[in-house]
């Protein structure tokens, strides 16, 4: 019974985090805005594009172009646009970015 306890206890602190959406990122308008292509494969004749804010700017955004990132949504704005925080590969791109600049 306890080693059940046990590998329950561990695929909990192991489980994969589920995101809001995914998808790859077109194109950077400004440092915390950028428009996201979140076609699913195996979608045919429809194209679905989200315009994706970030909630406060990161210098050279622009590296994560043509990247598929996930997205965890915190908030809209008033124009109902997706405030974010965005990952790649499970770690969060401003970890990344400052890690590449040190």
């Amino acid at each position: 019974m306890s080693l059940l306890l046990i590998l329950s206890t561990a695929a909990l602190v192991f489980s994969s985090h589920a995101y809001d959406f995914s998808g790859m990122v077109e194109k950077i308008s400004e440092t915390n805005r950028m428009t996201v292509n979140v076609t699913q494969p195996g979608t045919y004749g429809l194209q679905a594009k989200v315009e994706v804010l970030l909630d406060s700017p990161l210098p050279d955004l622009s590296c994560f172009k043509d990247r598929v990132l996930q997205f965890d949504i915190l908030g809209h704005d008033i124009l109902g646009r997706p405030v974010c925080d965005a990952y790649l590969d499970g770690i969060n791109i401003r970890h990344l970015y400052f890690y590449r600049q040190n």
